[in-house]
């Protein structure tokens, strides 16, 4: 017997409806009807407030090979968070580059190199290094405020745009000659990509 249908058989030995479930366990109803449609399965914790609402044990409500499963998903949505809030830190550090040296600037017979509010070159090209180092601010920040929540699709599309927002800030440093910004930001560009080949393998 699969773990849905043995939940569908505790629950209604049990005299509850997949709502009283969802209340007992503070769930959404929809999370109960997924689990015993076979479209998805509980998370560790889930799996212990369910035993603990039917009095019985994870054996009796999982064979070994879904507790396996169940836990392997579990280390992959913990990963999957962690690495989330890792991309999150990884761009609100690339928006304090705005305080560091990274900048060039011309002074009477040399180049000194300054922080972008110092920096007075371009009035266009300070900007837009603003809006770059902004924007990649926001989407860390961003990153942080909702991790826990975000599924496996958007926590792509997340990843996805701090990587693409990385790779324009860096393009756009190279093109206005700011090597020590294109390089920093092009180190924290392979944390990233590091973290991802970690995920994966």
């Amino acid at each position: 017997m699969e773990f849905k249908d043995r939940l569908q058989t505790l629950r209604k030995k049990n005299g509850m409806t997949q709502e009283q479930l969802s209340e007992r366990l503070n769930i959404s109803r929809t999370a109960v009807s997924k689990w015993e449609s076979g479209r998805g399965m509980p998370n560790i914790e889930a799996l212990k407030r369910l035993s603990e609402v039917f009095g019985v044990s994870l054996d009796e409500l999982l064979s070994g090979k879904e507790l396996l499963d169940a836990a392997e998903n579990e280390g992959r949505e913990r990963v999957g968070r962690q690495s989330t809030l890792t991309f999150g830190l990884l761009d609100l550090l690339a928006c304090c580059f705005a305080f560091l040296p990274f900048f060039s600037q011309p002074r009477a017979d040399y180049i000194a190199t300054v922080s972008l509010f110092e920096y007075s070159q371009a009035r266009a090209l300070k900007i837009a290094f603003f809006a770059a180092l902004g924007s990649m601010g926001a989407w860390g920040l961003a990153a942080l405020a909702v991790p826990v929540s975000l599924s496996g699709r958007l926590r792509r599309f997340a990843r996805f745009g701090s990587l693409a927002l990385h790779s324009a800030a860096i393009a756009l440093f190279i093109a206005a000659r700011e090597p020590y910004a294109a390089f920093f930001l092009f180190v924290l560009l392979l944390a990233k990509v590091v973290l991802i080949a970690l995920e994966n393998r």
